[in-house]
């Protein structure tokens, strides 16, 4: 490299750091020389020497959901405003039996000598254990810590989503919801169940929760089952889909057991995307602000990795309704068959 650009090796590696001391053409004949060459800098050797990073690990709960790829993608993008960049391992294809993996795909991880780390589900105990031997700060985001007040958080209010969408469903006259449900397990779903069912006591509605396993193939099943094995009586007259993959497996069972949307029963989702104003009828959802989460979560990150003291710090980010047209005032329903 240096031969090439006619400097010496110590010339050229200051000036593809950028580092001060070195002329403007000489710099500029340096990068046109890596340029010719091909040269790519080793970015994770460079820490090793100088003993930092600037790789930050985002660990998300399913590459599946595009919630989390749109989330990754916002932090990154704020990471890279503050020079550091993200790596990404979707740690829970499928939340059974993902111990090991998950220890696993950490140290794999720390190969790569990350400054930091961003959990966007709750992480096993032993899986804190060993980011906690790196020395490393960690960030929770969406999730908060299974072991509450000791890690920062940025996420949106679950349970006031499940109000608004019990509140929502409720002020149009519905009796029997039905709660398409990811694992109970996870702090998310236990928020917005509980959010539900408050707002449903106090419209008089009834609440049932169909969980599934956290894919659209699960939700179809369960669900399908679900509207088969009710009678008149107990049959729900609305569907809130816990989050994107609950929404799509909802949609197909309601539309292949003979449910009009938006026309004899309704469906609610979490979570907003490109498509769901596309769908027919266009879903109804509960938005999470994800850009601001991305955003301050990145801040968070940064400001972890600085130094500065963010131990137990919760940011929420409110999350707000977006009525289209899969939902049907059930009063207006019982007044025209009455």
């Amino acid at each position: 490299m240096g031969a090439a650009a006619g400097v010496s090796v110590y010339v050229a590696s200051r000036a593809l750091r950028g580092e001060s001391g070195v002329a403007a053409s000489t710099r500029a004949r340096v990068e046109r020389a890596a340029s010719e060459l091909g040269y790519v800098r080793n970015e994770m050797a460079a820490g090793l020497r100088k003993r930092n990073s600037h790789t930050v690990g985002i660990l998300t709960a399913s590459g599946r959901n595009q919630y989390y790829s749109m989330l990754a993608q916002v932090i990154d993008s704020t990471l890279r405003e503050y020079g550091y960049y993200a790596v990404v391992s979707d740690m829970l294809k499928d939340r059974a039996g993902m111990g090991e993996s998950e220890e696993q795909s950490l140290r794999l991880l720390f190969e790569q000598r990350p400054a930091a780390i961003v959990a966007t589900y709750a992480l096993s105990k032993s899986a804190l254990k060993i980011i906690e031997s790196f020395h490393v700060p960690v960030v929770f985001v969406d999730s908060p810590s299974a072991v509450a007040g000791e890690w920062p958080f940025v996420g949106s209010d679950n349970r006031q989503a499940g109000k608004i969408a019990g509140d929502y469903l409720g002020s149009l006259g519905h009796k029997n919801i039905a709660a398409v449900s990811y694992p109970s397990s996870w702090p998310t779903c236990k928020a917005r169940i509980t959010g539900l069912r408050e707002a449903a006591e106090r419209c008089g509605a009834d609440v049932t929760v169909v969980e599934c396993d956290n894919n659209p193939e699960s939700a179809y099943e369960n669900m399908s089952r679900k509207l088969q094995e009710s009678d008149g009586s107990s049959r729900c007259d609305a569907v809130f889909a816990l989050n994107t993959m609950m929404a799509m497996g909802s949609f197909r069972a309601l539309q292949e057991n003979g449910f009009h949307i938006g026309r004899d029963i309704s469906l609610i989702a979490m979570d907003d995307f490109d498509w769901a104003p596309m769908l027919t009828p266009p879903l109804t959802v509960i938005s999470q602000n994800m850009d601001e989460i991305g955003r301050q979560a990145g801040r968070f990150v940064v400001d972890a990795i600085r130094g500065n003291a963010l131990a137990g710090q919760n940011l929420i980010i409110p999350v707000r309704l977006i009525e289209r047209r899969s939902c049907v005032n059930w009063n207006e329903n019982t007044e025209r068959s009455s």
